[in-house]
């Protein structure tokens, strides 16, 4: 039997709305967090999180009926798991009364609401959005140039959102069973790929994912791990050609197969998500400013940089960087 509420190690209980928000906003994105307190319902915050690869698994209760509004998300999509009460999801144009079998799919660009009843509690599957991205190009011979069209929820009445549930089940089962599974880098790397895998053949079904690509080749396989580790420094399509040993030609039509686009746009994609980043973890800061972070990662035109920025997470620069979370 699961046990949900051991779910990884405990890091947060608290009594303190203030505090509870605070420390939601590092462990997801920054929300508000509005407890409406009724004789009997005590609030007290309590979550604990597990890591697998790329993916978070978070189990949270409030102990009291609150309204949470997150900002776009951003840099991940997040499934939450009813495991107990109830609770209400507004999510772009989709209004959706969460239950054991039906799982809300929050997308990074789309503005969210949610309501959760005193007795709520979940588990949140977070999933980093250009690890799924970068999968979904390398498997399917499919290419978004924005948020993957997830369906709005995971319906366990449904045999492919049943077996993806299951897999998460699985999983926080085998972790609770100790370090041996948590800490073993192997088993963990299977299961993140069980996971996201699982998701997209659950969540695209309509788009005929019928014909997988065969794995990503070792010099664009290096190609993005330099990207990804040197994203600061100055990179051209040459100087990673060099760096794989191959053609400037060769490396361009490699990205194209496999990963659906090309070296700098890949590359702008990374620095995107690291300014994103940078910009979240500044917010409050008044010695910061949005032209600061976009040039540190390569954008040396600022209004070129915000219309970018506003395509990928739905929002300014400048609205992250300062809390103000309303979507353009």
């Amino acid at each position: 039997m699961t046990t949900w509420a051991q779910t990884g190690r405990e890091v947060l209980r608290s009594a303190d709305p203030a505090e509870s928000n605070a420390r939601l906003a590092d462990l997801f994105s920054p929300h508000r967090l509005d407890p409406m307190m009724s004789r009997g319902n005590d609030f007290l915050a309590v979550a604990r999180a597990a890591r697998v690869g790329s993916i978070d698994l978070v189990y949270l209760k409030l102990g009291a009926e609150a309204v949470v509004d997150p900002e776009p998300l951003g840099t991940y999509y997040n499934i939450n798991i009813l495991l107990s009460g109830r609770a209400s999801v507004v999510h772009g144009n989709d209004h959706i009364n969460a239950s054991p079998s039906c799982a809300p799919v929050l997308r990074p660009t789309s503005p969210v609401s949610m309501r959760w009843s005193a007795d709520c509690t979940q588990l949140a599957v977070k999933i980093d959005r250009l690890r799924l991205e970068q999968l979904f190009a390398e498997t399917f011979d499919k290419v978004w140039p924005t948020e993957l069209p997830l369906n709005p929820v995971v319906d366990a009445n449904q045999r492919r959102g049943r077996c993806w549930l299951r897999i998460i089940k699985t999983v926080v089962s085998d972790l609770n069973d100790g370090p041996d599974v948590s800490w073993n880098s192997q088993i963990t790397a299977k299961y993140e790929d069980l996971i996201l895998t699982g998701l997209l053949v659950a969540q695209l079904p309509e788009i005929g994912l019928t014909n997988p690509r065969l794995p990503a080749p070792g010099v664009v396989r290096e190609a993005v791990e330099f990207m990804h580790t040197h994203a600061d420094q100055a990179i051209t399509t040459a100087v990673l050609a060099a760096r794989t040993g191959v053609s400037v030609r060769s490396l361009q039509q490699g990205f194209n197969r496999y990963l659906g686009t090309t070296p700098m746009r890949y590359l702008q994609t990374v620095r995107l998500d690291r300014a994103h980043a940078d910009l979240v973890q500044a917010r409050g800061d008044v010695m910061t400013r949005v032209e600061d972070v976009a040039y540190r990662w390569g954008f040396a035109h600022a209004p070129r940089f915000a219309a970018m920025y506003r395509r990928r997470f739905g929002i300014n620069p400048s609205q992250t960087l300062h809390g103000r979370y309303e979507s353009v």
